[in-house]
């Protein structure tokens, strides 16, 4: 499982899932979370605590200078078509930050722009070079 770190200013909880709930069926985790499901296809968010230390003191300065005090989540997923439509509806939000796991840190809606403007992209193979860390 691929996952894309969403960091943002304070807890999201709320926003998140009313963002998801216009389009999915949100699903609670039972350790916290939510599941949305579209055709057999899966992606769970969660606040993930544990997050931080796993950055390196450029990254970390990057949020910091960015989000004083982030909190995490983890987007987890497979399937690239259903979890760019999925950061379609949560980060477009220049309040927060996403982090692809591939050598991309961008706010959210220069996130967004990058992926609307190369639609076959998949960072997990492609990182714009314009855009690395």
């Amino acid at each position: 499982m691929e996952s894309v770190i969403i960091a943002t200013p304070c807890p999201y909880e709320a926003e998140f899932k009313a963002r998801l709930e216009r389009t999915w069926q949100v699903a609670p985790m039972g350790y916290g979370g939510w599941v949305i499901e579209d055709g057999g296809r899966r992606v769970y968010v969660s606040r993930n605590d544990t997050v931080l230390p796993c950055y390196g003191p450029e990254e970390r300065a990057r949020i910091a200078a960015a989000i004083a005090e982030p909190i995490f989540y983890s987007v987890d997923f497979r399937d690239i078509a259903l979890i760019r439509r999925v950061l379609l509806a949560i980060a477009d939000d220049p309040r927060v930050l996403v982090d692809n796991d591939h050598g991309v840190l961008l706010p959210g809606p220069e996130f967004i722009h990058l992926m609307q403007s190369r639609p076959e992209w998949d960072w997990r193979q492609d990182v714009p070079p314009e855009r690395q860390w």
